[in-house]
């Protein structure tokens, strides 16, 4: 064993462990390989679980796989064994150099990855608003945590309680860092450190993804048809028209002019309406005023269901059609005998089985014909906040809304219905948070989905886009709430989020109905907020108009708290 072993064992989360080092930071994605997709040798499992055994390491199971960031795609030359094991802590570095060789003596030279899995996965519970904590964060640790990141990629410092314990109390106050830089040794060696010395606190480090990702190409496959046929409505499908780019229809809002005259806007988010000539126009101050001369002449024209997610939803249903022709007709090339063949040979018993295929394609291609030729015009942008910050009652807000001229011709439904009351949406509320504030909302990805607000505000880096480069009005940093699907008692909210991309420019909802928040961004199965309170300051500030729909609902939040 030659001298340079020890660099080359990850060993830097108790949780997870192997080689070479650097393991590609987590959270990561995996496709399983089959045996034939395998070449290399497999080391001997019985020895390999004895070994893991004798250093007091439960083996539970293995598999081949890729693994992968949430932007990559899959590099098939790029391989690990996966191995699943519980009391990780327990194998040295020295233990792990000497399974390392006996895995490249017996043939294998791929990554090994050895991981807890429900220690990786760890259940994140929200803050309660009043816990001593909260206040110690924000007096204290805040500061001190931003400062030794300062320098750093980060793009997001949260405060959960991260664990396995059935009991919230009974898992640790964890800072949850994601960061684009997150392979850098000063993350590792150094800050995270740190941050456990000094701060008192457990700390996790993620790699960054797109916050505002917004075409997942599964979710369109799922629209009913009554999505190209119906109104206009709440958590429908939005996007420029002539682009790729997808998000939400959050609700609607109603403004009233220098004239008198009163009028619905849609509202979503302002990088779901984003294209270039966009971009070009919030230049100057950040945000994109009515009277810009895109928005007087009705140029950034807005479709609903959004052209991705109607190209995507027509080929899908092009590709069953195909499939249900091929049992109705057969496949001579495969030599399959279809139920119309079947049905003329005297096999009656086929004959309903067929009944049902044609008119299931018949259904198909007329759905496909309204979709095709429906109006899909969902208007166009009359005003957006850009990407900026703005200061309300001491803190930085991310801002990022935009306003929706609806069409004419195309009737608008401004109610919500959930699973146990009809919103009409015409209430919001900036009241305090109280303690595990239960809310929800209707969105084009995840459709109605409920979570939990967290008692401490996430602290966003915001990123200047290179169109507002001269503009002096966005700060680096900017503030947001988070909201997670928490778990039961003894669950596991993996594979759950309360959004999804695709969701951004949904309304947040508590559960009487009152607005509360605009949904802006989601990673790592945590969804980020903007108050609405601060949403409809910004409009104002923008459109130089007031807002009529929805009204400040001066009651407390108390009633709607679900402790």
């Amino acid at each position: 064993m030659d001298g340079n072993t020890t660099n080359e064992i990850d060993n830097r989360l108790p949780y997870r462990k192997g080689w070479p080092k650097p393991l590609p930071i987590l959270p990561l994605g995996y496709e399983h390989l089959s045996s034939r997709e395998v070449r290399e040798l497999f080391p001997n499992k019985e020895e390999i679980e004895g070994f893991l055994k004798r250093h007091g390491v439960v083996f539970q199971f293995w598999f081949p796989c890729n693994r992968f960031n949430d932007w990559q795609r899959p590099d098939p030359e790029n391989i690990t064994l996966l191995i699943h094991c519980k009391g990780l802590e327990n194998l040295s570095v020295a233990a792990l150099e000497e399974i390392r060789d006996s895995f490249q003596n017996s043939g294998w030279w791929h990554q090994v990855e050895f991981v807890d899995y429900d220690q990786v996965n760890a259940p994140l519970r929200c803050i309660s608003p009043d816990d001593p904590i909260v206040r110690e964060w924000e007096e204290t640790q805040k500061e001190r945590v931003l400062r030794m990141i300062d320098d750093l990629e980060w793009q997001t410092v949260d405060v959960f309680h991260c664990g396995t314990a059935i009991e919230k109390d009974e898992c640790p106050v964890t800072v949850i860092i994601s960061a684009w830089d997150a392979t850098s040794d000063v993350w590792w060696e150094h800050v995270l450190p740190h941050i456990r010395a000094e701060c008192g606190l457990e700390v996790r480090l993620l790699q960054a993804s797109s916050m505002q990702a917004t075409s997942p190409d599964d979710a369109a496959t799922r629209l009913a048809v009554e999505a190209f046929t119906g109104p206009l409505a709440i958590g429908g499908s939005l996007g420029p028209l002539g682009e790729n780019g997808t998000g939400t229809l959050g609700g609607f809002i109603k403004l009233e002019w220098p004239d008198g005259k009163t009028e619905w806007l849609g509202l979503t988010n302002h990088h779901v309406v984003r294209e270039d000539r966009l971009k070009k126009a919030t230049k100057m101050h950040g945000y994109f005023p009515p009277n810009h001369l895109l928005a007087r002449d009705s140029c950034l024209l807005l479709v609903s269901p959004s052209d991705h997610d109607t190209d995507t939803w027509l080929s899908s249903v092009a590709s069953t059609i195909t499939q249900l022709e091929t049992v109705v007709n057969g496949d001579p090339e495969r030599g399959l005998i279809g139920l119309r063949a079947k049905v003329g040979l005297g096999e009656a018993s086929k004959a309903e089985f067929l009944r049902r295929n044609l008119t299931k394609i018949d259904n198909l291609r007329s759905n496909d014909a309204r979709a095709r030729n429906v109006n899909r015009e969902a208007g166009s942008v009359i005003a957006t906040s850009g990407y900026r910050t703005v200061e309300i009652d001491g803190r930085h807000w991310c801002m990022d809304w935009a306003l929706v001229r609806l069409p004419t011709l195309r009737d608008i439904d401004t109610a919500l219905e959930t699973h146990d009351m009809l919103c009409e949406l015409d209430r919001w509320s900036s009241k305090q948070l109280m303690a595990d504030n239960r809310v929800l909302k209707q969105g084009r990805t995840t459709g109605y989905t409920e979570g939990r607000i967290n008692g401490i505000e996430t602290t966003v880096k915001i990123a200047i886009s290179e169109e507002q480069r001269n503009s002096d009005s966005s700060p680096r940093q900017g503030s947001a709430w988070a909201i997670i699907d928490e778990p039961g008692e003894g669950t596991s909210m993996i594979g759950r989020s309360f959004s999804a991309p695709g969701d951004s420019g949904s309304l947040i909802l508590d559960v009487n109905g009152r607005v509360i928040g605009l949904l802006f961004a989601t990673q790592n199965c945590i969804t980020y907020f903007i108050p609405f309170a601060s949403v409809m300051e910004d409009v104002q500030f923008v459109t130089g108009r007031r807002v009529l729909t929805p009204t400040e609902d001066i009651t407390g939040l108390e009633d709607s708290t679900d402790a």
